[in-house]
């Protein structure tokens, strides 16, 4: 690990046996999720507190955790695919949060403390979304040895270097398996043929030779790394509009999400596009499912392959290419639709 400004290790893992694996991602595709977070950072205000959470959230989406919030300012970072399994719990404090204190004579790290007896679990996150602190409770809870990072200026100066250390540090944290950290090279590879299910095998699999393949026919996905999930998304507009595209194996499907922090804002996005339902279907070629949902925040536009699915490998080039030509279509349609809504 390098030293630099930008990472402050109290002893967590540099030097340590448990940072001592490989990664099988490429430090191009690292630098192509760098790349990815820092276009959701372009678009995020941090004086706009909602919408900089869901920054947040997106980041450790991106990081492959799903999230959940357990307390008003706890998160549970979980395992994706079936076994939802805890990873780690992130503490979420505002921007202009003193960084130490929760209240005057408790500090964060002793509430993370508290917290991860509770919910038995060792690994501790403390971000406000430009600086994030990493502690494991059950490596040396004496002294609290931890590694801190000053997250938003490694985006903005695009310092690839030490957001792999990051990277590396978020795919040992996802190895934890309800056990003790394992204490060497070897362990850590045993462990880490266990963390992926079956399943989230199969989609990583699948997303990597579909990536390969629409490189050949557009730079949608240019920026976009295999997942061990059932999507892949990319960003459209200012607007937190999300087009993502998944695969299960009964079905595969386009859902353009549209998902601000502002619900009456979504709907009204959601509104202009409908006004031009004919229009945007003719276009497409097909009819489109139209979920407005009244009583929930996002807003989905969504194309549903209802005889297509993982299953079959034999057949996945095929789907792969009718995805691919699916979501350029998509991505073209709306497009205008989008860029004209840009200004409201």
């Amino acid at each position: 690990m390098e030293q630099n400004k930008f990472i402050q290790d109290t002893g967590l893992v540099v030097g340590t046996k448990a940072f001592e694996f490989s990664i099988e991602e490429p430090l191009e595709a690292i630098s192509n999720i760098l790349k990815t977070i820092k276009q959701y950072r372009d678009f995020s205000d941090p004086e706009d507190l909602p919408a900089w959470s869901e920054y947040i959230y997106e980041i450790f989406h991106i990081f492959g955790f799903d999230t959940k919030t357990i307390a008003p300012r706890l998160i549970a970072l979980h395992a994706m695919g079936s076994d939802k399994k805890l990873k780690a719990l992130v503490c979420l404090i505002g921007p202009n949060e003193d960084f130490q204190f929760v209240i005057p004579g408790l500090d964060w790290q002793s509430y993370l403390f508290y917290a991860s007896k509770h919910h038995q679990v060792p690994w501790v996150i403390l971000t406000n979304g430009l600086k994030f602190k990493v502690l494991n409770f059950s490596s040396d809870p004496d002294n609290r040895k931890y590694i801190q990072y000053e997250f938003d200026e490694i985006l903005k100066s695009e310092r690839t270097d030490s957001f792999f250390t990051i990277y590396k540090l978020f795919a040992l944290i996802s190895l934890y398996d309800e056990k003790e950290l394992p204490s060497s090279k070897g362990q850590i590879e045993q462990t880490g043929t266990k963390v992926y299910s079956e399943n989230q095998l199969m989609f990583y699999e699948f997303w990597k030779t579909f990536l390969s393949r629409s490189r050949i026919k557009t730079k949608l996905f240019q920026k976009r790394s295999p997942r061990y999930s059932n999507h892949i998304y990319i960003v459209l507009g200012k607007r937190r509009l999300l087009l993502i595209i998944k695969i299960s194996f009964k079905y595969a499907g386009i859902e353009l999400h549209i998902d601000s922090q502002d619900q009456d804002i979504n709907k009204i996005i959601y509104d202009k596009f409908f006004q031009d339902k004919d229009e945007i279907e003719a276009a497409i070629g097909e009819s489109l499912v139209w979920d407005r949902s009244e009583n929930r925040r996002k807003s989905v536009i969504r194309q549903v392959f209802d005889d297509d699915g993982l299953g079959d490998r034999g057949q996945w080039p095929e789907l792969q290419d009718k995805m691919i030509e699916a979501m350029i279509r998509f991505e073209e349609v709306f497009k205008p639709y989008i860029d004209r809504i840009e200004p409201t």
